[in-house]
């Protein structure tokens, strides 16, 4: 298909409407933004137990955390300790029958799937990871001790110095006569979830690579994020908003501040659609505790197993934050004046009349109207005028008008299906090229 058979396409599909965005895409008028989902009050589940409440309750089997020592020196009365680093030598978390292994390794510590649970520590980041791993083994009833040991030995409550020990007992099966929690998730799977597959709602990705929250710095991306990231992923730090002392946010609290939570000004994730984190690594601490938090805030969460070194190293599409500066530096003189192809693919995601009135040298529409088409479109566009390019797909560049622009999160979906592996994101578009000063092709 020739450029002027894709441009003749795109406007009369533009003409005719014949368009529906999909999740994230932009619909005109151009920096408008995606509509804040219907409010939500579910009811949560009961994640954080305080320590007047375990006092008083019966039933609880309470691991402690902490390390051999600090449990020797003292611990809460009938609890057992659990060794997570003894655990992740037996269980690595890398593998991916965790699961698996997980169940008889605590079985032989008296931990069954059906245990009421209840774990503490000496900050949040341990227990965190202990249920995150209890409940990937299949545990159905866990509970963090908001504030930790600090908390129970504050509020005077009795300490034990003598080792308890439990039976071991067959963990059972995971969830009998149900499906099982999905709480780990492989790099490939995540990427196949994504809105516009067959799942629906698709998943929303979490990047957690970075610190602090990026509205309040007028959405300006953090330094890893902008580096590479998953398509449509967005930046959260899971410990941003923490209380001291080992504590989880009040959960009504800390949902209602998540559901604010977006890719732009105005623009919202979905509260009831799943969630899928990409965190630094296996042994990084902050997938643990956005899984703890999201769980209690009652959205639906599972860990992307191994992070985003894990999607790289898979080789699955990365998408890279760049500046009208360092899109410049890939043309040479004459294909910044126009008289040859410009030296990779890009494609503008603006209306067709705003593409009109001016464009970076070189670039190819890609409308609403075409974008809704999927990664069929991308592969049409791209093959129209770079069909050598085309072969190795490496890299392409798409733009919009400006940061408020949220079209880029449905092409990056698209591109990454259609085998794209690096796309390149002027975030903020075309506003951004014409304030440089750079030049402009009409």
């Amino acid at each position: 298909m020739s450029l002027p058979q894709v441009s003749t396409l795109a406007r009369a599909a533009a003409l005719a409407g014949a368009f529906s965005l999909g999740a994230f895409a932009q619909t005109p008028p151009p920096s408008a933004v995606a509509a804040k989902p219907a409010a939500s009050v579910p009811i949560l589940p009961a994640v954080a137990i305080a320590p007047e409440a375990l006092d008083g309750a019966k039933g609880y089997l309470r691991l402690d955390v902490r390390s051999a020592k600090e449990y020797a020196a003292g611990h809460l009365p009938g609890a057992i300790r659990l060794d997570l680093g003894a655990l992740a030598q037996r269980c690595p978390e890398s593998d991916p029958g965790e699961a698996a292994c997980l169940r008889p390794a605590l079985g032989a510590l008296g931990i069954g799937g059906d245990s009421a649970l209840a774990v503490y520590g000496a900050d949040l980041e341990f227990p965190a990871r202990a249920f995150l791993r209890l409940e990937t083994a299949g545990c159905k009833n866990v509970r963090v001790l908001d504030g930790g040991w600090d908390a129970w030995v504050a509020a005077g409550f009795s300490t034990s110095g003598r080792a308890h020990k439990v039976s071991p007992r067959g963990f059972g099966a995971p969830n009998p006569g149900g499906t099982a929690r999905e709480v780990m998730i492989e790099p490939a799977a995540a990427l196949a979830g994504l809105p516009g597959g067959s799942a629906s709602p698709g998943l929303q990705l979490l990047d957690l690579r970075d610190g602090g929250d990026w509205s309040a710095v007028g959405y300006a991306p953090p330094p890893a994020f902008r580096a590479g990231h998953a398509p449509a992923s967005l930046p959260w730090d899971p410990r941003a908003g923490l209380p001291p002392g080992g504590r989880l946010p009040a959960p009504q609290a800390d949902r209602a501040a998540f559901e604010r939570f977006g890719p732009a000004a105005g623009a919202t994730v979905d509260p009831t659609a799943p969630f899928a984190l990409l965190g630094d690594g296996l042994s990084g601490p902050r997938q643990a505790i956005a899984y703890l938090r999201l769980r209690a805030m009652g959205i639906d969460a599972r860990v992307v197993r191994g992070g985003f070194a894990a999607w790289q190293a898979a080789g699955l599409p990365v998408v890279r934050i760049v500046e009208p500066a360092e899109v410049l530096a890939l043309f040479d003189p004459a294909a910044l004046a126009g008289n040859r192809p410009s030296p990779l693919p890009i494609l503008d995601l603006r209306d067709l009349a705003d593409y009109d009135q001016g464009r970076l040298p070189g670039a190819a529409p890609l409308p609403p109207s075409l974008l809704a088409k999927g990664p069929q479109a991308i592969e049409a566009a791209v093959v129209a005028r770079w069909p050598k390019l085309f072969l190795t797909r490496e890299p392409l560049l798409i733009l919009g008008y400006d940061r408020a622009c949220l079209r880029a999160r449905t092409a990056a979906i698209a591109a990454a299906r259609d085998g794209f592996r690096t796309v390149l994101w002027l975030r903020d578009g075309m506003a951004a090229w014409k304030a440089a000063g750079l030049p402009v092709a009409r």
